[in-house]
């Protein structure tokens, strides 16, 4: 699983050598404030919207492996 750029003010883009199946965002407080279904490699998310700070990305490919990761936006 790719997450980029990290840190990031825009877009972010994520892969999966496997394929995408959900990706979710949950902040610092532990609260879900995006999720998203798709069915592809890689995936773009405008995150400009969102305050700053740390959150955490849940991500689920094609075959359900569960992976997660940090990104901070700025």
């Amino acid at each position: 699983m790719y997450i980029y750029p990290n840190p990031a003010s825009g877009d972010i883009l994520i892969t999966g050598p496997t394929g995408l199946s959900a990706v979710s965002f949950y902040n610092s407080q532990g609260a879900l404030v995006l999720q998203s279904q798709t069915n592809s490699e890689t995936i773009a998310i405008d995150v400009s919207a969102y305050q700053r700070g740390i959150y955490l990305i849940q991500i689920v490919d094609l075959n359900g492996n569960v992976s997660t990761g940090k990104i901070v936006l700025e």
